[in-house]
């Protein structure tokens, strides 16, 4: 009975050695993956795909990337809506301003001159002309027809007078004129004309000249028709 008894103890004593030692070794295995313990549970694991690495060679250098750009998404929508205006374009010169100093082609003539009838008596027709520079390039000829005499006794001659100025002919009329014995020589107007050129227009030689016509007799000389004219250079 003893050894029954006995036997049956050593039975438990072994059985509950065994449960022990199943439950010593339950705790010791951990269903986590191997390489990951419980301290992975707070670390933190990035991964980078292999399309985004830097090209970092092994001495840790940058390679050949160039470098990243330090602007913000920010910094390029302010350019967008704020782009730099063009320089604005430089205005042209202003012309030059005109001068009053005629340039060589267009030189200053003053010229001036008397010319006059020759009857051989104290009756003559007297032309005084002047040539003028009244701008750059442009000139003027005045003309004016005086009659010499002492006593003139005439009617009024209408529209059978004439000027001529280079290729102008001008009719001129003129009154009745009386002058008695005794009051001297008389130097009267007959005429004044006025005609413009331009340096294109004006000739190199102008003819200038008038007449009038006395058809009578003075000094007991007949005169028909009192004329005088010149050529002028004008140095154009």
């Amino acid at each position: 009975m003893k050894k029954i008894i006995v036997s049956f103890l050593a039975i438990l004593l072994l059985t509950g050695s065994l449960l022990l030692c199943a439950c010593h070794h339950k705790k010791n295995i951990s269903t986590d993956p191997p390489g990951i313990g419980s301290e992975s549970e707070n670390s933190v694991v990035s991964f980078v795909p292999p399309s985004d690495r830097p090209d970092v060679p092994s001495d840790g250098s940058s390679g050949n990337r160039p470098p990243l750009s330090n602007s913000t998404p920010s910094d390029n929508q302010s350019s967008l809506d704020n782009p730099t205006p063009p320089n604005p374009p430089t205005s042209p010169d202003p012309p030059d301003t005109p001068s009053d100093d005629p340039s060589p082609e267009d030189p200053v003539i003053e010229l001036s001159g008397t010319c006059s009838s020759n009857t051989g008596t104290q009756l003559n027709l007297v032309v005084d002309w002047k040539i003028e520079t009244v701008s750059p390039g442009n000139y003027k000829v005045t003309v004016t027809v005086y009659l010499d005499s002492y006593s003139l006794y005439c009617s009024a001659r209408t529209n059978c007078n004439s000027i001529t100025v280079g290729d102008y002919d001008f009719v001129y009329s003129t009154d009745a004129i009386a002058y008695d014995d005794g009051t001297g020589k008389h130097h009267t107007q007959l005429a004044l004309k006025e005609v413009l050129y331009t340096a294109e227009t004006l000739p190199e030689q102008l003819e200038i000249g008038a007449d009038w016509y006395f058809n009578g007799t003075y000094s007991r000389t007949p005169i028909g028709m009192l004329s005088a004219s010149t050529t002028v250079k004008t140095g154009i």
